[in-house]
Order: C-alpha cells, then structure tokens, then sequence
C-alpha cells in the first residue's frame, strides 16, 4: 500500500493497512498527500468600481424588498384559501360521518342475518 500519489484499490487483500475493514474493501495510501501545500500567488486585491458596488448593494436591497412584498402577498392569500378549506372540512366531516353511520348499520344488519339460524 505504498503508493505515490492518493490512490484507492478496490477489493485488494495483500494490503498492509491496518483496519480489516480497509483490507477487505479498500487500501487508501498512507502518507500519500504532499506535506507541504502550495499556495498559489493570487496577488493584491482589485479595487471595485463605486459603481458596480453601489449596484450589488441596490440589487440586494431590491431583493429583499420584493421578498418582502411577496410574502405578505402570498400570505394573505393563504389566509383566504384556509377559510374556504375550513368551510369545506365541516361540510367533508358532516359527510364522512353520515357514510360512517350508515356503514355501521349495513354491517350490523349483515353480522345480524349472518347470526340468525338457518331454517332447514
């Protein structure tokens, strides 16, 4: 397992690692990432145009304005979907409750003709 550059070997058995676990499925190199990073030389920062940073900051504002806006928008609207479903749950549980009842009673009336003796 002694390998050059990050490496994982898949299904290899004759590894040295020490977790069974690494032996049976995987053998990740050891000390196999350089011990010194290089940094790439990215130089001194730009300066940015009062212009463009002028526009990032209007556009963020904007932004968040019209967030705003539409949450309210889009809230008030739900308040108004939430009655009318309010209005249609009484109405939808009045129904359900009918069909339950008369459920109840065809299955009463089943079990009662299926209990009764037959007449032979």
């Amino acid at each position: 397992c002694q390998l050059s550059n990050f490496h994982i070997l898949p299904f290899r058995t004759d590894c040295n690692c020490t977790a069974p676990e690494n032996r049976l499925f995987f053998c990740i190199a050891a000390n196999s990432f350089p011990a010194e990073t290089e940094m790439a030389d990215l130089g001194a920062p730009v300066r940015v145009s009062p212009l463009i940073r002028f526009g990032r900051w209007s556009f963020l504002v904007v932004g968040v304005a019209y967030g705003a806006y539409h949450q309210q928008r889009l809230a008030k609207r739900e308040v108004g979907i939430r009655e009318i479903e309010a209005q249609q749950k009484v109405i939808r549980d009045a129904k359900l409750a009918q069909e339950k009842k008369r459920n109840q009673e065809a299955e009463a009336k089943a079990i009662a003709e299926l209990s009764m003796p037959t007449k032979k």
